[in-house]
């Protein structure tokens, strides 16, 4: 868990506690991602200036997709699912509550 995160009360006042982070305001603007699953991205990311692009914060969150290359020939598997098992696991509880409710609202 980020530093940042360390020793904060995890109770009724953590949405007061959480609700004055920009960055969680920001996330939540996201379709799926409510306050508590706003942070436990901010939570395993930390400072996300330790990326050094795009590339590497996907591969820090396993969603890279495996690729096998020999002799000049590439073959791309799943995903590689190295990384943190948190941040994985948010983003697909976030994109299924979002097609969830995309779902039950066009029908």
């Amino acid at each position: 868990m980020h530093k940042y995160w360390r020793g904060k009360a995890f109770g009724p006042s953590l949405p007061s506690t959480v609700r004055g982070d920009a960055r969680v305001r920001w996330l939540t603007t996201i379709p799926g991602i409510g306050m508590y699953s706003a942070m436990l991205p901010l939570a395993e990311i930390g400072d996300i200036r330790r990326f050094r692009d795009k590339q590497a914060l996907c591969s820090y969150a396993g969603r890279l997709p495996r690729v096998r290359e020999s002799a000049g020939k590439a073959a791309r598997g799943g995903i590689t699912r190295e990384g943190s098992p948190w941040l994985r696991w948010i983003m697909v509880e976030a994109a299924q509550v979002e097609f969830a409710e995309t779902e039950f609202t066009a029908v």
